[in-house]
């Protein structure tokens, strides 16, 4: 099914560095290895559509978990009464 396949194309992508270097000549002629941020840039574009793309169509498997309830290792906070603070002026 195509939302599995975007699914493994996010593990592929970020995976994949092969790109992410570029040889190249500096001022002097030498030859220098430089990070492509570009390409970079391009990987996390590709795999945040991908993420955002599987949360909206397949949102029960893909989305964010809300769990509603509470967490019993944090439970929520309760607020027993509230204290006014004056600034002086």
């Amino acid at each position: 099914m195509l939302l599995e396949h975007w699914a493994e194309d996010i593990l592929e992508i970020s995976d994949d560095g092969r790109n992410d270097y570029i040889e190249d000549n500096d001022s002097e002629g030498n030859q220098v290895r430089r990070v492509d941020h570009d390409h970079i840039s391009r990987s996390k574009l590709r795999v945040d559509s991908r993420k955002w793309l599987l949360s909206k169509l397949a949102a029960r498997k893909y989305g964010d978990k809300v769990a509603v309830g509470g967490d019993p290792d944090a439970p929520p906070v309760q607020v027993k009464g509230v204290i006014e603070l004056v600034r002086p002026g």
